[in-house]
């Protein structure tokens, strides 16, 4: 076989579509390339004015498709032509979950045989004030007098406690697609935590996969059910 030599420094990611001669890459500053001959030549990805610090080809149609991220952006891009053209796919996430500056980072999750299915997973942060961190501070002091035994407590003794109280506080949410990416929607978790229950900064929020991981599944379910788990400290 032939093998090309091709310099790559260190931090640069580079990926190659399923059976073709087309590599994706990041290089160190920020400038996201293409090449069409197994990485012999490298130019700028067209259509993409922003710096993108992530991308990936989509494993589960890896012959075609793959999506490019931006910091601190409220979209993301997608190809369907191993990187020939690349659309804008914005997003928008119900500002009562996030209340900084910054936008939530999002990453895809595709549907193993659905092209048009996907959903984004996005990490929000959420600023509490004073008042909320005493609050929370007390509730979580209420709560450990209800238990007779608290081993995590007695495992971390004060670190544990410090961490219940820190000025923001992060949570994965989920939107949902059923058009290829052109709108999402929030997909709100069915459990709700009582006010009077509340402790602001133990929520860890979603986890979820679809059903049909591959085009082998077997198990009796609509074609594009999501499992999820929802998760928090109480």
């Amino acid at each position: 076989p032939k093998v090309i030599k091709s310099k790559n420094y260190p931090l640069e990611n580079f990926e190659m579509f399923d059976n073709s001669t087309t590599l994706l890459r990041t290089t160190i500053d920020c400038k996201f390339q293409i090449s069409n001959n197994n990485g012999k030549k490298w130019s700028n990805v067209k259509g993409i004015p922003d710096e993108i610090f992530e991308f990936k080809i989509d494993p589960n149609f890896s012959k075609y498709r793959a999506f490019a991220y931006v910091l601190d952006k409220s979209y993301f891009y997608m190809t369907v032509d191993l990187g020939k053209t690349w659309t804008k796919h914005k997003y928008t996430i119900p500002k009562e979950l996030h209340n900084t500056s910054d936008e939530p980072l999002c990453t895809v999750s595709t549907h193993a045989t659905n092209p048009k299915d996907m959903f984004l997973e996005c990490q929000v942060r959420w600023r509490s004030t004073d008042e909320e961190i005493e609050k929370d501070r007390k509730n979580y002091e209420e709560n450990r007098k209800t238990e007779d035994d608290d081993p995590l407590q007695e495992e971390t003794g004060p670190f544990f406690s410090s961490m219940f109280n820190p000025k923001k506080s992060c949570e994965t949410v989920i939107l949902t697609s059923s058009d290829g990416g052109e709108h999402f929607l929030y997909a709100a978790p069915p459990y709700k935590v009582r006010d009077d229950e509340k402790i602001i900064t133990s929520k860890l929020g979603s986890e979820c996969e679809y059903a049909r991981i591959n085009n082998e599944s077997t198990v009796d379910v609509e074609e594009t059910t999501l499992v999820c788990m929802y998760q928090t400290y109480q």
